[in-house]
């Protein structure tokens, strides 16, 4: 569900998702929220995405990503 919400944010909204995966990942941290199928989901889904457009926007969240795990 995350994962899905992530992916389908706008270029307009990357600043937004970004803090909140940093938040979300310090508190996933501790309380094991995400996993690691949950950030190659992501991956998958950036990948993805990166074919149809904004690509910026995902490269960034796919740089996230890679940090998280």
């Amino acid at each position: 569900m995350l994962v899905r919400w992530i992916a389908g944010q706008t270029p307009k909204g990357y600043s937004i998702v970004l803090i909140t995966l940093v938040q979300i990942k310090i508190h996933a941290v501790s309380m094991r929220i995400i996993t690691n199928a949950d950030l190659f989901q992501l991956r998958a889904l950036m990948e993805q995405r990166m074919k149809t457009g904004s690509a910026m926007f995902l490269k960034i969240l796919m740089i996230v990503a890679m940090m998280l795990m």
